[in-house]
């Protein structure tokens, strides 16, 4: 490799895990210590840890607070979430050697299939198009575009999947990685590493948020 293959193939993976790792890490130490500025405990409130992690649970995998409100965007929100757990699955998978196509194909179809209806959502619905901005379009087509670049790259340059896992076991293993041999998958990559680098200082880290919006001022712990 050399040039942009080894920028994007080489160093970019190392850079964008470091940012958004320690990106995390710095948001969540500067919500930690910031100063309390109200507290809205909402009754009735966990009153123990196996409580509250019962609570968080719930919240997380079923979204039950936007379905009370919002049935019509709970659909598409949860939907989402559930396509990106399945992809997740799909790679812890293939990098123990087990290659399961249709949960590939279920993930990236439904990530597809909910981008689409989130963007039609915010565009159609008056109260949701009034409080939408760009930057909730742009998170929703950075998704979209990495769908679109995988299933280019499936349909007219699709690569070895052993190629891939020994790709991201070389970068794991912090050895000299050798690229796949489809252009695409650069692409691919890189709109992953920036959506890697982008995480930390964007509207989608709520998935760590949430912690202290309920721990610390919902709850007044």
């Amino acid at each position: 490799m050399q040039g942009l293959d080894w920028l994007i193939g080489a160093v970019l993976p190392y850079v964008a895990a470091a940012v958004c790792l320690l990106g995390v890490a710095a948001r969540a130490l500067q919500w930690q210590f910031m100063p309390k500025h109200v507290r809205w405990t909402f009754y009735p409130a966990p009153q123990n840890l196996m409580d509250q992690a019962r609570f968080m649970a719930a919240e997380i995998f079923t979204f039950r607070a936007i379905l009370k409100q919002n049935k019509i965007l709970w659909i598409g929100a949860w939907m989402f979430h559930i396509s990106m757990g399945i992809l997740v699955l799909w790679l812890v998978f293939m990098m123990a050697g087990a290659h399961v196509a249709a949960l590939c194909w279920i993930g990236a179809i439904l990530m597809g299939c909910t981008v689409l209806y989130l963007i039609l959502y915010r565009l159609l619905q008056p109260a949701a198009k009034a409080v939408s901005t760009p930057v909730e379009y742009f998170n929703l087509g950075l998704f979209l575009s990495i769908v679109l670049a995988s299933a280019s790259m499936y349909f007219f340059q699709q690569p070895s999947i052993e190629e891939i896992r020994q790709y991201l076991l070389q970068l794991l293993t912090f050895q000299i990685p050798v690229l796949p041999q489809a252009p695409l998958f650069l692409l691919v990559l890189f709109l992953v590493e920036a959506l890697m680098i982008y995480f930390p200082f964007s509207r989608m880290i709520h998935m760590v948020s949430k912690y202290f919006a309920f721990h610390r001022i919902n709850w007044g712990h």
